[in-house]
Order: C-alpha cells, then structure tokens, then sequence
C-alpha cells in the first residue's frame, strides 16, 4: 500500500519535472539541427519509442513510469482475481488519481481495468444469484475476505474512469493532449454494453433488494431469505449506478441507446416456447434492463423515442465477445417492451415522436422480425 502512494508521487513528480512534454522521450544528445528535429519526425520517433516502451520486460530510462511495460501490465492485471483482493480498492485509488497524469498510456491501460471491474462485478451478482442473496457463504472458501463495500469501491472507479475519459473535465488542473484523450474515448466507448450490462445486473439486485425490504412479493423473497452483506444498502447503491449513468445521457446518449441494444440481445429468454411468438415476451432481464432506462431523470419518452430511432436507422456494430451485431431489431424489442410499461397518458403524450419512429422504420430494410415489432 506504502508502495503504491509512493508509485502515484513519483507520478506527479516525474509530470512536473520530466524535460518537454510530459510522456515525451529524454534525447538529449539528439542534434538539434538533425531531420528528427521536426514536429511531425519527433511525433513518429515518439510514438516508436512508447511503443516499445509499453513492450519491454525491463525498465527503460528514456521513458516516464507511465510508459513503461511493467506499470502498464501492473496496472491492466491489477484487479484480476487471482492475485487477491486486499489490494484492489489501493490499486483503484492510485489508477484514478493518476488519470490525468497518463499520456499515451490512458486509453491503454484505462479499457482492461474497465472489463475487469465489470467482470468483477458480474461475478458478486453471479454469486448472489447463486445462494440466494448470501453472497458471502460461496466466497468464504476464498483465500481472503472481500471487504463489504467492495462493490461500491469499483463502481466509484468505474464512474471516476469513464467520466475522465468521455466527459470534459474542465475543473482538472492539468492539460491532457486532445489525441491521448480521444484515443481513450473511443476505446471507453467501446466498453459501454459490457458496463452498461453490469448496471442492469447491479439494478436488478437493486430491485431484488428493495423487494425484500418491502415484503411486498413473498415469491421471490421465499428464495432469497438474507441480504447480502455485499449489497445490503441497495439506496446506496443505487445511487451510485445513477450517477454512473445520468451524466452519460447528454452527450453519449445515442451510444449508450445502442449498448442497450447490445445487452437486449444478450439477455435473450431460455425458454423454448418463446422464441416461436412473433412479439416475444420480454424476460425479467429484460424487464429491468427497462425500469433501468426509466429511472434515468434526464432522459424522457420523446428523448429515448428519438434515441431508438436514431439507432434503429443507424445501427450500431457492437463488438462483442469478438463478433459484431447490429443493434437493430434488439432496440425494436425493447421500444416495445418500453412502450407497454408506461402509462397511457405519457403513451398519449407522446405519440408525435412515436409515430415518427414508425414512420421512418418501416421505410428500411429491416428483417422480418422488425416489421412485425412495427405492427405491434
């Protein structure tokens, strides 16, 4: 832990010290008058340099800590399970206060420490699943005990990290190149379905929660008889994964409409029965994947009718598990599981961007499947 403070001032210091640019390489017996000299040459040699930084096994001089292999691997292995997780909420502590300090490095080490933390996520809510809301029988066999809030610990990384890379910070006191940010958007952009399907998860353990504390729905609290010690304040948690998300609907909503897309396919129902009816019964997946959409303040039924459009006419390629799929007829699916669970008056309220969504869909050349979404 004392390490690792120590890892994050060497970090500071070594921005405010290092010669030139920060993240730059020390070539001090380069002539000045030599062709390297130019902008454009001294950007190449640069990036060579970093390039090879990030691969060495050993330490290089020339290159700030940042850049080198073993911070990057250090920092993209970090949260992974088998090296333990005592250290993890110090590791997140040093990745995030050390954002705007990375240079090149952001994007590189920024995209696998956000699918670790969502993976990481999953499994708690796998778990919990699992035993019923008893979370912590089935990891009591583990070498060493999660702290209770650890869950909360990764969501506060993950809303610090994507919240860096995608919104504009205008309150940090330290300038970031424009490429090594955009860099990091889009590979942060690229993670949205994989955090955006841990968000649904958490919800639905948010809702599973709030059940049992009502004693509403003695049927599903027969099942799950204990809170998990995990996700025992679910007001706090849910909190926290609206603040996640909310902000992220101003600028990124149509990429966040279509990771919603992407999650909707993944959650497709098991059942056999199902899958011959031509307007599919949305699954209790589904379903939260829905109330998780409307619990958004910012974002109101003509907004998210005019984001699914948006998509629908431009779908989106998610890249996911190493295969790409269009966001389609999943984001016709959910419009009209949507649409049945609001109210009539706002259905009422509504229906200028709703028949312009129709209108514009059937005009392209969508499977069959979306033509009848259209006619339901």
């Amino acid at each position: 832990m004392e390490l690792l403070k120590l890892l994050q001032a060497l970090i500071v210091l070594e921005y405010h010290v290092w010669p030139g640019e920060s993240g730059s390489t020390l070539h001090s017996d380069e002539p000045r008058d030599s062709p390297a000299s130019s902008a454009l040459a001294r950007e190449w040699q640069t990036a060579v340099l970093f390039q090879q930084s990030i691969k060495a096994a050993q330490y290089v001089q020339t290159q700030p800590i940042t850049a080198q292999g073993m911070f990057v691997s250090a920092a993209a292995r970090a949260l992974q399970p088998q090296y333990g997780y005592a250290m993890h909420p110090h590791w997140v502590a040093l990745l995030c206060s050390s954002l705007p300090y990375l240079g090149r490095s952001l994007g590189i080490i920024v995209a696998p420490l956000i699918t670790q933390m969502c993976r990481n996520l999953d499994e708690l809510v796998k778990q919990y699943d699992h035993d019923g809301g008893k979370a912590t029988q089935s990891l009591i066999g583990r070498k060493e005990n999660i702290a209770p809030d650890y869950p909360l610990t990764l969501l506060e990384g993950l809303t610090t990290l994507t919240h860096h890379c995608l919104l504009d910070n205008k309150k940090s006191l330290v300038a970031c190149d424009p490429a090594d940010v955009r860099n990091a958007r889009n590979a942060v952009i690229e993670e949205l379905p994989h955090m955006l399907s841990s968000m649904a998860l958490l919800w639905g353990v948010v809702k599973r929660e709030e059940s049992q504390s009502r004693g509403s729905d003695y049927s599903q609290t027969a099942r799950h008889t204990s809170t998990s010690v995990y996700f025992r304040s679910s007001k706090t948690l849910r909190q926290r994964v609206l603040e996640f998300l909310t902000p992220l609907t101003g600028q990124y909503g149509v990429q966040l409409m279509a990771s919603v897309g992407a999650v909707w396919s993944s959650r497709r129902n098991r059942r056999r029965h199902t899958k011959n009816k031509i307007l599919p019964v949305a699954s209790e997946s589904r379903l939260t994947i829905v109330d998780l959409v409307k619990s958004l303040g910012t974002l109101s039924t003509e907004h998210i009718l005019q984001m699914v459009k948006e998509v629908v006419k431009k779908p989106h390629q998610i890249k996911r598990d190493q295969k790409s799929t269009l966001v389609d007829i999943p984001m016709l699916q959910f419009s009209y599981a949507y649409i049945q669970s609001i109210p009539a008056q706002a259905l009422q309220e509504n229906m200028a961007p709703l028949l312009t969504l129709l209108r514009e869909s059937v005009q392209l050349n969508l499977a069959p499947p979306g033509h009848f979404l259209l006619l339901g």
